[in-house]
Formats: structure tokens, sequence, C-alpha cells
């Protein structure tokens, strides 16, 4: 097998990482300001490169490839398979439902996420030949629309939006920051392709997520730095993305385009991943009942989530928070779990994660708060 390459080991995590989520960033820390958003963003981050290197120890106990199921059933048996796939089930549905609401940001509003649906939805089940070459376009579209829409929004920005602080406010956007941050379930592949070389995965891991985070905080200064607290409050109440809060402000008709083109980009590409993982999904936990082009497995991806979305005008941010909810007992808890008792089975791995049983108990209250938090909010 060739040997994969670190920097495009990166792409992938950047890749994962970059997407819709960043358009509710925002809106849901607008009324925290930039700095305490900043600061909440930092900790999200390194909070979740430790839990993908958990995610790494554990792996790296298999000798071959092996998927997150197997994984939590290795170390957590059972119980902990079944929570496990009850839970990624939940977060997949959930940033699906996000990302069909989403797409109100840039079509008709009563009939975007079925237009949007009828367009893409085809392509995923029915072309997956060409949902490769389609994505490497969309990326171009989402990299380019990224840089000039910072570019035409940089005369905007105002020095007092820049240092307003509120950090009362920051508690509720800690779930959806989670899920903006959830590269971690890559690791299998990324370890399969770099071929469990640990100082290149490691390496992989730092600078893709590094870059996913580089990019957040640019938009962070672009978005904050021009739009109000006031009108964040407001979209946040609407539950609507920041590019749909630029275009309603800016009189600017080439800003409104480019955000628009922004948020199809940043939606159709995490929309076209995240509907792919869950059809793999679904077609392997029901092997032999549905078939990978069959209308029964069209209705079994979307018909949940466009339910949601029919029935929830702010079904956006919603279905954001609880993908932060399912995201942090998926990818934060269930790493720290099954650390913990690849330990006490003193199972071999090639690599351990720095700390002991006090690091792991303080993260796991860190994300079980983040859970509580999404649900008292909720």
């Amino acid at each position: 097998m060739k040997q994969g390459s670190t920097f495009g080991g990166a792409l992938l995590i950047a890749g994962m990482t970059i997407g819709a989520g960043m358009l509710a960033l925002p809106v849901i820390t607008g009324a925290a300001g930039l700095i305490p958003s900043i600061a909440i963003m930092i900790v999200c981050w390194a909070a979740s490169l430790f839990t993908g290197l958990l995610f790494l120890e554990v792996n790296l106990v298999f000798d071959r490839p092996v998927n997150f199921i197997t994984m939590a059933q290795k170390t957590l048996g059972s119980a902990g398979k079944g929570i496990a796939w009850g839970a990624y089930l939940l977060l997949l549905y959930s940033l699906t439902g996000a990302y069909l609401a989403g797409s109100r940001a840039f079509t008709d509003f009563s009939f975007g996420p079925f237009i949007f649906l009828i367009l893409l939805g085809s392509l995923v089940i029915f072309a997956t030949k060409i949902i490769d070459y389609v994505n490497r376009l969309l990326m171009v579209g989402l990299l380019f629309s990224y840089v000039v829409m910072l570019f035409l929004g940089s005369p905007y920005i105002k020095k007092e939006l820049l240092i307003y602080q509120n950090w009362g406010a920051l508690w509720m956007a800690t779930p959806i920051i989670v899920a903006a941050f959830g590269f971690q379930i890559i690791i299998p592949s990324l370890t399969t392709y770099l071929q469990r070389d640990v100082k290149r995965i490691k390496r992989a891991l730092i600078m893709g997520s590094g870059a996913a985070l580089f990019v957040y905080l640019l938009f962070q200064v672009s978005m904050l730095g021009s739009l109000s607290p006031e009108s964040l409050r407001e979209a946040y109440r609407q539950g609507i993305p920041a590019t749909s809060v630029l275009s309603n402000l800016q009189n600017n008709s080439q800003i409104t385009f480019v955000a628009q083109g922004f948020a199809f980009f940043a939606i159709t590409t995490s929309f076209i991943g995240v509907s792919l993982s869950l059809k793999d999904f679904l077609t392997d936990g029901l092997k032999g009942k549905v078939h990978k082009k069959s209308i029964k497995l069209l209705f079994l991806i979307y018909g949940p989530p466009l339910i949601f979305v029919i029935f929830y005008p702010r079904a956006f941010l919603i279905a954001l928070d609880f993908a932060g909810r399912f995201g942090a007992l998926l990818l934060g808890i269930w790493p720290l779990l099954m650390v913990y008792k690849k330990r006490q089975m003193k199972l071999k791995s090639s690599y351990r994660v720095p700390g002991g049983t006090f690091t792991l108990i303080a993260l796991f209250f860190i994300y079980a708060a983040v859970i509580f938090i999404g649900f008292i909010k909720g």
C-alpha cells in the first residue's frame, strides 16, 4: 500500500472540520463578543485535539483497520457499543437536519430544504461515482468565496465591535463549538492512511485541526467585527446563519452574492460528506434489509431530519446544538471511557497519550457539563 502524505492527512482533518458549522459560530458567540469567543474556541480545539489523540491510542491497540464501533465494543462491551451506535446515528441525523435547514440561507425559505434535497440527495444516493469530483469543485468554490468574503467585508469591521465583551453569555455557545471541531471520527481512516506512523498522524492532527481553527478565527473577526451583538442575537432567535445577517445588513450586492455563495458551498460540502457517512452507516447496520440505491434507504437517510426541519423554523441552530450534545458524548466522553478501560485492561498500544486518570476524569466532567448545558438551554 502506498504511503499517504502528512499534508494529505492534514487536509483530511481540515476538510472534515471546516464546513457549515462555521456559519453558526458568529451567531451563537455574538452576544459574548470576539475575545471571549476566541478563548472558548481555543479551549474546545485543544480538548478536541486531546480526545483525537485518545482515539488514536485505542485505535492502535488493533493490528488491523477498525472502526469506532469495534473500538467501543472491545473496551466498553456490548452496552458501550450500543450507546455508541445510537449516539453516532443521532449525531449524523442532527447534522443532516442542520444542513437541510441551512439551505434556506441561499434558497426560498419555505421550499429550500426540498429543492436542496432533490438536487443533492439524489446525487448522493444515485451517482456516487461522480461525488468525489463534484466535492472537489465545491471545495474550490468554498475556499474562493471565503477569501473574497473576508476581503469585501474588511472595510466594514469596526473597532468598537472587536473589543466588545460579555463573558457571561459565553456558556450557551459551547455545545455548537464542540460540534464544529468534530474531526475525531476520522482518526481510524487517518491511521490507515498514514500506515500507523504515530509521529506523522500527530503532526497531521495538529496541522489540520490548527488550520481549521485559524479559518474559524478569521471568520469570527470578520463577522463579529462587522455585525452588532443585537443583530446576532436576533439571528440566534430566528435560527439563521451568520451569512444571512451579513446579506441583510450590508447594503452591498457583491457582499450579498458572495455571502450566499459561501453559505452554499459550506453547506453542500458538509451535507455530501455527512450524507455519505449516514448512508454507509445505515447500509452496514441494516445489511440485507436495504439496497444502496433504494427509495427506502433514501427515506431512512433524509426522512427524520426533513420532518424535523419542517416543524422547527430554528432548525439550523437547534440541530447543530443537538449535534453538539451527541458529539460531546460520542467524541468526548466515549474516548475518555475507552482509554480508561483500555488502561485498566492493560491492552497494549504503540502510543499512549500523556496524562493519567486525573486528566481523564477532569475532561470527563468538562464534556458532561457541555451535554448538561445543551439540555438546560434547550
